[in-house]
């Protein structure tokens, strides 16, 4: 009996195995479903741009306030009032600015149109509001003891002033909000490239036509 011819036959193939983007994945080391950190909460969400408008308002809080204490004590050329004047210019434009740097060009128009309404409205209602005191005494008639039209004016820069700090408070507390920036994309992950191998057997024949059993090896990585 003629020995076997045996034929050692190894076959590699590569075939890479690579998850991409947008094909499942599986197992938990490679899952976007299966990632353990909590979700971000709802403050993590958003951030506070309105530092700038912040301190641009205290500035002209803090002139306003020096005027009406130094009017107080001073005669009528009193140099706080055109500080006070200097003021308005940075309540009304570090707002919209502000805004529109960070892309929100309605919301530096409502900035503009909130720190103008209410002052007026507030300037309004303190007139109106504003009434003399009643007489300490008899007084005789033809006698005015009290300026009705001072009184009104006075009323209606603390109506106008109380509606200005209001208007301050909203804009730099409420819409001074937006959301982070967007982190950069993460990179997909790749699957470690998996090492299979398999035994194969089968029959030759040789050049005698003799059948020849034959083994080997498949792989593929």
């Amino acid at each position: 009996m003629r020995p076997g011819l045996f034929t050692l036959v190894l076959a590699l193939t590569t075939s890479p195995v690579v998850a991409r983007a947008d094909e499942p994945t599986f197992g938990p080391a490679y899952g976007p479903a299966n990632d353990p950190s909590p979700p971000a909460s709802a403050s993590a969400n958003s951030k506070w741009y309105g530092l700038p408008m912040l301190v641009s308002d205290l500035v002209s809080a803090a002139i306003w306030s020096a005027t009406v204490v130094s009017s107080s004590t001073s005669g009528p050329d009193n140099p706080a009032e055109q500080a006070s004047v200097l003021a308005l210019f940075p309540y009304l434009i570090t707002s919209p600015v502000v805004h529109a740097l960070h892309g929100h060009g309605w919301r530096a128009v409502g900035s503009v149109a909130l720190r103008l309404v209410l002052p007026t409205a507030g300037f309004v209602i303190g007139g109106l509001a504003a009434t003399c005191p009643p007489p300490p005494g008899v007084v005789p008639s033809g006698i005015e003891y009290c300026d009705s039209l001072d009184i009104a004016f006075k009323g209606a820069l603390v109506g106008s002033g109380i509606a200005a700090v209001l208007a301050m408070v909203i804009d730099d507390a409420a819409l001074t909000w937006e959301p982070p920036d967007e982190p950069a994309p993460a990179k997909a992950s790749l699957r470690p490239p998996a090492l299979q191998w398999l035994p194969t057997l089968g029959v030759a024949h040789d050049s005698g036509n003799n059948a020849v059993p034959t083994f080997g090896v498949a792989g593929s990585f």
